[in-house]
């Protein structure tokens, strides 16, 4: 059983239908999927973009809130420096740590006026009066203290503060939670239940060389009631952190006192921002003339809290067009592959040898392979009805192939008789012009190839100027000018010998065929250049304009023979034909001193 199921799933496998159908189902699948998924994170950006706005417009109204509490902050600060009681305080000198009748009243004064000020402004929560000669008077919201602090430990602990803030006594001075904690600690019977935030402003007078400080506490409550709306969710969390990177308050009461992330820290030199930490995105906001920095964390799932449902919803829809593709694409790739399947079962009826074969075509890209197996098929049909007379006429072709190949052997043998004829009689020159004529032929009809090394070439070049100076009587010279590597290098056969017969019958037959004709070689690139050079009558720039348009037509420019003979118009075009135009013939020629006919080959011949 479980053999069959293999089979049958091994058949559908091989079918052309199962195969686009299941690949038209990955391909739908994989195109929704990630259209999904595109669509999901796009609209997750716009989702942060769109908070990153909302909460930067929102920090920039908060910012002005805070700004407006720093500021009451630093008000109430100068409103104690100018207090007429607080400046006789203050200008008194104190006698030892032992208080009179008159520093009872003005401490009472002092009191009175702390108090006034903490009617007048609800939010703060204590003022403390620090002198550095020890002694400390403040309201702690209904609780005076009055008491002199001998060691000066909370001085100590005020100068600290500055100091490890860079900053002067006369500064006013915004400190974090634990530092308020150090500075107003066994200052009340009641303990610091809630962090505090307070400013420091030291002074002193004109009156007085002592310094004074006062320490102005709200709770951090207060603070973060300015931003604590911004937080819409309980999972989110909105904090102030200031210049040292502590965080001075925060929505999540156990962040208080703790180091931002480095990774805000990092972004110091922005004004404000946002990014993605640990499924959270931070929102930043560092705001104007202060040391803090607002900052927002957004749960993403908070963002995306609606696209649940858009995602659930995408999948059922993503399920119902894959069976609806499913669906559609059975039917039309079965529509589709129907004639496939007739070209199929009708190759099968060819191979059984059923010649001539046709089948129904469609108006398709597979109707034009039916109308391609339909010619195939006639096709084989008329070539196999031909066959017979083909294998008749092949025989014939061979016959006469041989024949062919009989006729130089006969044509070599009657010149080696007519050349021992003449060795009997005694006639060397014509023997020898025998001799030099089949060194010519031989090449012609022995070797089929292509090409040969140029040593070949100057050697059947060399029995043609023998055979011409038995002609002319020795006056043609022949000089070499070439490197010993060069002559091994492959050149087309028979180039050379047109190009001297050329240089024989048009520049030296006016001088009596007496001359000197001479070929240099050299290396240009990947080229081999030769130069055929003679000193004959030379060609008059207008023959000269003629000859290179002829050259360059690639034919005869009439229907007669030319003045200029075939044998450089044929050079021209087998090394066109073989090598392109990048190679060929070029003449330079003065009237009446040279001609200089200059050949390029590639320096390595592959044919």
């Amino acid at each position: 059983m479980k053999g069959i199921s293999r089979t049958v799933i091994r058949r559908l496998w091989q079918s052309i239908r199962a195969q686009l159908v299941l690949t038209f189902m990955i391909m739908s699948i994989i195109v929704l999927v990630l259209s999904s998924i595109l669509i999901y994170y796009g609209v997750l950006d716009i989702l942060k973009t769109r908070s990153e706005d909302s909460t930067l417009r929102l920090f920039q109204q908060t910012e002005q809130r805070i700004q407006g509490f720093r500021a009451e902050m630093d008000k109430v600060s100068k409103l104690l420096l100018l207090n007429p009681e607080i400046e006789s305080y203050m200008n008194k000198e104190k006698d030892g740590a032992n208080y009179d009748a008159e520093d009872v009243i003005q401490i009472n004064g002092l009191l009175n006026q702390l108090s006034l000020i903490l009617k007048n402004y609800d939010f703060i929560s204590s003022i403390y009066f620090f002198s550095s000669d020890g002694s400390i008077i403040g309201l702690r919201d209904d609780e005076p203290i009055a008491v002199s602090d001998e060691d000066q430990k909370h001085w100590q602990e005020i100068a600290a503060t500055y100091g490890n803030a860079g900053r002067t006594l006369g500064d006013i001075l915004w400190v974090r939670p634990e530092v308020s904690q150090r500075l107003l600690r066994d200052l009340s019977y009641r303990p610091l239940n809630e962090p505090m935030i307070s400013v420091v402003r030291g002074f002193s007078t004109i009156y007085s060389k002592r310094w004074n400080a006062f320490v102005i506490s709200v709770n951090e409550s207060r603070l973060e009631d300015l931003y604590g709306n911004l937080s819409k969710f309980s999972e989110d969390e909105t904090f102030l952190y200031d210049g040292s990177g502590n965080i001075v308050s925060s929505s999540n009461k156990s962040a208080i006192g703790s180091m931002a992330s480095l990774q805000l820290l990092e972004r110091g030199d922005s004004e404000y921002g946002s990014f993605t930490e640990q499924n959270k995105q931070i929102i930043y906001y560092r705001m104007a003339d202060t040391d803090w920095t607002l900052v927002r964390y957004v749960q993403i799932s908070d963002l995306v809290r609606d696209i649940w449902s858009l995602r659930s919803k995408m999948m059922w829809i993503v399920l119902g067009n894959v069976v609806i593709a499913l669906i559609l694409s059975f039917y039309f790739i079965r529509k589709i592959t129907m004639p496939l399947k007739r070209l199929t079962k009708g190759m099968g009826e060819v191979e059984k040898g059923r010649l001539g074969v046709t089948l129904e075509n469609v108006d398709n890209e597979i109707g034009m392979l039916t109308r391609g197996f339909n010619r195939m098929s006639q096709s084989i049909y008329e070539l196999v009805e031909r066959n017979k007379g083909a294998e008749q006429e092949k025989r014939q072709i061979e016959i006469s192939l041989l024949q062919s190949q009989l006729q130089p052997h006969f044509l070599y043998n009657t010149l080696n008789t007519i050349k021992w004829m003449a060795i009997a009689a005694q006639a060397k020159n014509v023997a020898d012009s025998i001799t030099f004529l089949s060194n010519l032929l031989k090449p012609i009809y022995n070797n089929p190839a292509l090409v040969w090394t140029l040593r070949e070439e100057i050697q059947y070049l060399n029995s043609y100027i023998k055979v011409m100076n038995i002609r002319y009587g020795e006056h043609i010279v022949m000089e070499y000018r070439l490197p010993e590597r060069l002559l091994n290098a492959d050149v087309l056969r028979f180039t050379l010998q047109p190009i001297v017969e050329n240089a024989i019958v048009h520049g030296m037959e006016a001088n009596q065929v007496i001359g000197t004709i001479a070929l240099e070689g050299r290396e240009e690139e990947d080229k081999l250049v030769l130069e055929i050079e003679d000193r004959g009558r030379g060609i008059s720039s207008s023959e000269l304009a003629d000859l290179q348009a002829y050259l360059a037509s690639g034919d005869q420019l009439t229907g007669e023979v030319p003045r200029f003979g075939i044998g450089l118009l044929n050079v021209q075009k087998r090394i066109r034909l073989h090598f392109g135009e990048n190679y060929g013939l070029s003449i330079h020629s003065v009237v009446g001193e040279e001609t200089r006919v200059t050949l390029a080959l590639p320096h390595k011949i592959v044919i």
